[in-house]
């Protein structure tokens, strides 16, 4: 008997399956689709990135970390100023919170999903 261990990669499978698809050549099938899919995915994923991105090196990841550092901490640094300031928040001061966390959550999200894009292929790298 083999035992494999590890973790998932991908999305969990969270539908039922009717007594056709239980079957070894409906299962086959299935897998043999699946395969197919994620290939053509990789391929368009490839083929837009080359056009839209240019070649991603330690240079731009270190770029973009600094970015993404730089609106954290001005985003925790309005923050605190707030929280140090006597009386009620100021709705002034919370708008102006609220468009830093923006900011640095999105650029956190964005460094995430270029960081993926490298670790899939999708992006060339130099």
């Amino acid at each position: 008997m083999v035992k494999i261990a590890g973790h998932q990669i991908g999305k969990p499978v969270d539908h039922l399956m009717s007594q056709d698809q239980l079957d070894k050549e409906s299962q086959r099938k299935l897998a043999k689709f699946m395969e197919e899919l994620e290939m053509a995915t990789f391929r368009a994923n490839q083929e837009v990135m080359a056009k839209k991105l240019p070649t991603l090196g330690i240079e731009t990841f270190v770029r973009f970390s600094v970015k993404v550092a730089e609106a954290r901490a001005e985003y925790i640094s309005a923050s605190l100023a707030e929280v140090d300031r006597e009386g009620r928040p100021d709705p002034e001061h919370m708008k102006r919170i609220q468009a830093l966390r923006i900011t640095y959550d999105e650029l956190s999200k964005a460094y995430d999903a270029t960081e993926r894009l490298v670790e899939r292929g999708y992006s060339k790298i130099g």
